[in-house]
C-alpha cells in the first residue's frame, strides 16, 4: 500500500526501472503520472514567475544599467526597461531549464490522459539510455570474443552489476527445462549474478549434474540468464558448484 503513496514520485522513473519495482503491474501509473505531471507543470510555471521577478529587479536590471553606463551615447525608450529585462531573462539558460521542466509536465499529463503512455522524466531517461548503451556494448564484446573490448569495458561490467544489485528486488530464481536433439537444458533466470558460473563449469542441482553452456544479460526483474546442459553422469568434486537456491525457485514449464 505504501508504494502506491509514492506512485507519483516513482512515475518519474524510466519504464525499465519501474518494471523492477515490486507490484509494478498493479500500480496506478496513469493517475500517478497525471498527478506528478500537474505538479511538475505548476511548479515550473511558479518557478518562471519567481525567476522573472527576481531577475528583472536584480541581476537583469543591474546588467542593463551597466551596459548603458559603459555606452553613454546609447539609450532605450522610456518605459521599455521591462521589455529589455525580459529579453535578458529569456536569454538566460536557467530560464530554458525551468520552461523545459514545466513543458515536460504538460507533455507527461497529456500522454497519460490521452494515450495511457507513462513517460518518465527526461534526465533519468538519458541516464537509463547511457547505462543501456554500456551494457549492450559489453554484451556484444563478450559474444564476439573480443578480449580487448571486453577488458576495456570491465569497469562498466562492475558498474552495471552494482547498479542492478542495488535496484532489483530480491526474488526467487526462475527455472525452465527445455529439450532438443536428445539433450536436456536448464535455463535459470536470476535477479543476482552467480559468481564462478562461467562455461564450462559443472553445477549440481538436486543430485543432477549440469554443465554451464552460456550466460547472458537480458531485461526484466531477472536479467541474469544461465543455460545449463544436463549431464548423463557426474563426479562429485571440489570444483563442482552446488546450486541450492533459497527461497525455492519457480519452475516454469
Amino acid at each position: 500500500m505504501w508504494m502506491k503513496l509514492f506512485a507519483p514520485l516513482l512515475s518519474l522513473l524510466p519504464r525499465r526501472w519501474r518494471d523492477w519495482l515490486p507490484d509494478s503491474s498493479t500500480m496506478p501509473w496513469v493517475a500517478a503520472t497525471m498527478i506528478s505531471g500537474c505538479v511538475e507543470a505548476v511548479c515550473g510555471l511558479i518557478g518562471l514567475v519567481y525567476w522573472y521577478s527576481y531577475s528583472v529587479t536584480g541581476w537583469a536590471q543591474k546588467s542593463l544599467f551597466a551596459q548603458l553606463s559603459a555606452h553613454p551615447g546609447t539609450g532605450i525608450p522610456v518605459g521599455t526597461e521591462g521589455f529589455f529585462g525580459l529579453l535578458l531573462v529569456a536569454a538566460h539558460p536557467l530560464t530554458w531549464v525551468i520552461a523545459a521542466f514545466s513543458l515536460e509536465g504538460i507533455v507527461r499529463v497529456c500522454a497519460a490522459a490521452f494515450t495511457g503512455e507513462i513517460l518518465g522524466t527526461f534526465p533519468l531517461f538519458i541516464v537509463d539510455r547511457i547505462l543501456a548503451l554500456f551494457m549492450r556494448r559489453e554484451s556484444t564484446a563478450k559474444d564476439s570474443g573480443d578480449s580487448s573490448r571486453a577488458g576495456g569495458t570491465s569497469f562498466f561490467s562492475a558498474l552495471r552489476q552494482r547498479y542492478l544489485i542495488a535496484t532489483l528486488p530480491l526474488i526467487p530464481d526462475e527455472l525452465h527445462y527445455t529439450s532438443g536433439d536428445s539433450e536436456q537444458f536448464l535455463e535459470i533466470r536470476a535477479c543476482r549474478p552467480k559468481p564462478e558460473w562461467d562455461p564450462p563449469r559443472v553445477v549440481r542441482y538436486s543430485d543432477v549434474y549440469f554443465r554451464v553452456e552460456r550466460s547472458a544479460y537480458t531485461s526484466g526483474p531477472r536479467p541474469f540468464l544461465y543455460v545449463l546442459l544436463r549431464l548423463s553422469a557426474g563426479v562429485p568434486g571440489r570444483t563442482v558448484l552446488a546450486y541450492c537456491p533459497d527461497p525455492s525457485p519457480l519452475v516454469r514449464n
